[in-house]
């Protein structure tokens, strides 16, 4: 295996573990690192989606409204149409 693609693969395991283990406190994977990680299994090729940094800086974005409770919840799909 190449030397690049040896790096490009040793920094997504270490970025999926970092995922597995934090999520909230870790980096996703880059287009490369991601296609890397599906070429040898690590992940799904249809959950690349999720691994990627873009995905997971709206994934901790959303964690932080819920934490800070900038979320509404509604009772029917009608109250949040509602709401709109």
């Amino acid at each position: 295996m190449p030397q690049k693609i040896t790096a490009v693969l040793a920094r997504s395991k270490r970025k999926i573990r970092a995922i597995n283990e934090d999520v909230l406190n870790s980096r996703g994977l880059t287009e490369d690192e991601a296609d890397a990680a599906i070429e040898t299994e690590l992940i799904a090729a249809d959950q690349k989606y999720w691994w990627l940094e873009d995905w997971q800086k709206r994934y901790r974005k959303a964690e932080e409204d819920i934490r800070k409770g900038r979320i509404q919840e509604f009772d029917s799909p009608e109250a949040f149409l509602n709401a709109l």
